[in-house]
């Protein structure tokens, strides 16, 4: 069996791939493709860093994660790589797929080094015959902005622009070198979440062709994951803080009550003028990845006269990441 591997980014279209290969599961199926998750509930399919945790002694940076993974200690870390090794094997044996399907956007944040990367292709690569990854990468600044509504959920409060000068914009062309490197060029699909770069201009599309997966009987997900407006974020971040001053930001209640007034502010202020840079903004941003985003151009997209769009970005959601819907532009 090969295995293709989707490695994000984190708020480059995510979430819209793991709910569509969780709608078409069974549709999927039909077509010689596996998609399964070892802890149902958790979208994000956590698990496979587990591989990375358990062969490097690593963890989450943030604690909130590690929680959140059931990974808290080193020996969660071990047990949670031994319940997957044996689950896994059992999925592979009793299944006449001729594909695996993976969409963990962690392993291409959190996994960031060298060791970690190798650590979870030795793993897939003695289990499938054949391991293909996809990644699609975003434009820096607007995966910068659609960056601080993530943070706003994950109970932050941090200031708009205080945000901005906290962020550093990642090298996409050292990242793509790296996996390219260990898993070689012709393994590595390297997508960018452009209108002009996707196949037929839409992301459910793109990786269907990856894949070799007909698109043409299965469902499209709902959007998810709506970016906030600057009316919803103000709102948010004020809640944040209210609450992070009497209780601690992973504690269950915090959490709890976070989660309810999200859901209220989402309901009656995320509408109106949406969170978005300035050119100046942009610019300052994306200076110190020029060179690099050049690099990768000539390197994966030489027949482009740019890497990605050069208009002001505005947030748009992650639930459909490049403002295209089948057949539409907004």
């Amino acid at each position: 069996m090969k295995a293709v591997v989707h490695i994000g980014l984190p708020k480059a279209g995510s979430s819209t791939l793991q709910d569509f290969l969780q709608l078409n599961a069974d549709a999927l199926s039909r077509q010689g493709f596996c998609y399964r998750r070892f802890d149902s509930v958790d979208v994000c399919q956590r698990e496979y860093l587990s591989v990375v945790f358990a062969a490097t002694g690593r963890n989450f940076d943030d604690p909130v994660q590690s929680v959140a993974a059931g990974m808290r200690t080193q020996a969660e870390v071990t047990d949670r790589a031994a319940a997957l090794d044996k689950w896994i094997a059992k999925e592979i044996a009793q299944s006449d797929a001729d594909a695996w399907l993976i969409s963990n956007e962690f392993l291409s944040s959190v996994v960031m080094r060298f060791d970690g990367q190798a650590a979870v292709h030795d793993w897939l690569r003695a289990r499938f015959s054949d391991v293909r990854y996809v990644i699609y990468l975003r434009d820096q600044a607007a995966w910068t902005v659609s960056m601080y509504s993530q943070k706003l959920r994950d109970g932050f409060d941090d200031r708009f622009e205080d945000h901005l000068a906290k962020t550093t914009p990642r090298n996409y062309a050292k990242l793509a070198d790296h996996w390219a490197h260990l898993v070689g060029a012709k393994n590595f699909y390297v997508r960018l979440l452009e209108p002009s770069a996707l196949h037929e201009g839409d992301l459910i599309a793109d990786f269907c062709n990856i894949a070799k997966i007909d698109l043409s009987a299965l469902e499209r997900p709902a959007a998810n994951n709506l970016g906030y407006s600057r009316r919803c974020a103000a709102a948010v971040r004020a809640l944040n803080a209210a609450v992070g001053r009497v209780l601690p930001r992973q504690s269950t209640v915090s959490r709890a009550i976070r989660k309810l007034g999200r859901i209220v502010a989402e309901a009656a202020l995320n509408n109106g003028p949406t969170l978005q840079l300035t050119i100046a903004q942009r610019d300052a941003l994306m200076a110190p990845v020029a060179n690099s985003n050049e690099a990768l151009r000539r390197r994966w997209f030489a027949h482009r006269p740019t890497l990605f769009g050069t208009s002001p970005i505005q947030h748009v959601h992650e639930g459909n990441p490049t403002g295209i819907a089948k057949g539409a532009l907004n």
